[in-house]
């Protein structure tokens, strides 16, 4: 076989066309034929050579980049390599074999650049999915109550995966089931009566054992139906049956489920591997969010109210009245500070441990707090001291108010095993501007005052 297979078709057509002549000849053609014959074999010649010349720089190329093309494709076994090889020599042994191998790379150059878009896409997804997690770590430090922050949690995701138009959040009560705290497209009222098991959630049914990952579900109104058949009626009212397709991931935090995140879907191919990937990398995410809010939540509880009374502190309370003064000043305005100290306290401790003393400190608090307004501020002072702001009151309403709580607590003395114990306390009033410009002046006046009701009481 010739080297070069172009020179194989040029002396094939020729002689194919020299013999045509010759025969012709013999039966009654002039005899000059076969000189034309012969011109044409030069010609042709000549065309082919210059042809090939031609297309000799593209054919190289070809070769190279099917070679190339064929090296990097990991389909292909050693006999593919082989006989792709031998294909790029241009012998045309097997025109066949060259459309099919040619196909086959096209065909897996194709699936190649579209993993590769959907790599791209899903990359560009995965950028936006931070920023929203930036977003939402730089906003819990403004949010003050975890739910709020479940509800942008929701918005969020929703905003963020392709597909989902509605969503709820189901957080874990201390009985096991499940209740919904959080939903976009749907009736939360409507949802918050229904009854549910964590154990029945898609997370739960349809993950393995102690493995909890993102789960898809095509038909939702089915597996209600199956699953949660008692709550047909609410699901319907809700909205719940209207997207039958849902994408739901639980949050777990520190190895325990704090709660479900569920996306919904008019669509029932609405989502894909891609969302489970993203919706398993939100949540793990999001639970940092709201371990990291919880966190910060406590500190607040800690920097502005007492452990043991649930009051503010008197940190807080002097943050509070300092801005009041200044509100009072602005507008002359009146404020009363009381001073309220418990009597025979010590003796509490005393005789009945600190376990009782922690309790009359408790009813004593709770009794106050429900006793007054919410513009007007209590906190633990100290100790058995406790201290209380009242705007835009008088010194005679106030006293009423104080004579009520006394009676209140001595119609409910404190229970301590088979003994009853009556809480008594002695207070102080003071009042801007009269006793004093600033809390400081105040606070002196009331200590005064205190002591003095103090040393009445003794006496009576």
């Amino acid at each position: 076989m010739l080297k070069n297979s172009f020179i194989l078709v040029y002396f094939g057509l020729t002689a194919l066309l020299i013999l045509v002549t010759y025969v012709t000849s013999i039966i009654g053609f002039p005899l000059n034929a076969l000189i034309q014959s012969v011109s044409l074999f030069i010609v042709m010649s000549v065309f082919f050579i210059f042809i090939r010349k031609k297309f000799k720089p593209i054919l190289i190329i070809f070769q190279k980049t099917l070679k190339d093309v064929a090296k990097n494709d990991l389909t292909l076994d050693k006999d593919d390599l082989k006989n792709i090889e031998a294909i790029s020599n241009f012998t045309l042994s097997n025109p066949i074999k060259i459309l099919k191998y040619t196909n086959r790379l096209l065909k897996n150059q194709n699936t190649i650049l579209e993993t590769a878009c959907n790599d791209r896409d899903y990359i560009n997804k995965s950028k936006k999915l931070q920023d929203t997690i930036i977003n939402l770590n730089h906003s819990i430090v403004a949010t003050k109550k975890t739910e709020t922050l479940l509800d942008e949690i929701l918005e969020t995701a929703i905003a963020t995966i392709d597909g989902s138009v509605a969503g709820s959040v189901m957080i874990p009560r201390s009985d096991g089931s499940a209740k919904y705290v959080s939903s976009i497209g749907m009736d939360l009222e409507e949802l918050q009566k229904i009854s549910i098991k964590i154990e029945d959630t898609f997370v739960y049914k349809i993950n393995k054992k102690n493995e909890f990952k993102p789960v898809i579900i095509r038909d939702k109104p089915k597996f209600n139906k199956e699953h949660l058949p008692g709550n047909i009626k609410l699901f319907e009212s809700s909205g719940s049956n209207e997207y039958p397709c849902s994408l739901s991931a639980p949050i777990v935090i520190d190895n325990t489920i704090y709660g479900v995140l569920c996306l919904d879907s008019r669509s029932t191919n609405a989502f894909n591997k891609d969302d489970l990937r993203m919706m398993e990398y939100f949540t793990s995410e999001m639970a940092i969010v709201i371990k990291n809010s919880r966190l910060i939540n406590k500190a607040i509880q800690l920097s502005q109210f007492d452990s043991l009374t649930n009051i503010h502190n008197r940190h807080f309370f002097e943050e509070i009245a300092r801005m009041a003064f200044e509100e009072a000043s602005r507008y002359k305005g009146q404020l009363h500070i009381v001073l309220f100290d418990l009597d025979n306290f010590k003796s509490v401790n005393d005789t009945h441990g600190h376990a009782c003393g922690d309790k009359v400190l408790k009813k004593f608090s709770d009794t106050i707090s429900n006793s007054i307004r919410g513009s007007d501020v209590f906190a633990r002072f100290g100790g058995d001291e406790f201290i209380a702001l009242f705007r835009n009151s008088n010194t005679k309403n106030i006293e009423k108010r104080i004579t009520g709580i006394k009676k209140e607590l001595n119609d409910s003395p404190l229970k301590t095993g088979d003994k009853e114990y009556n809480i008594k306390f002695s207070y102080g009033i003071a009042g801007f501007p009269d006793n004093g410009v600033s809390l400081q002046e105040l606070l002196k006046a009331a200590d005064i005052n205190m002591y003095k009701n103090k040393d009445f009481n003794k006496k009576n």
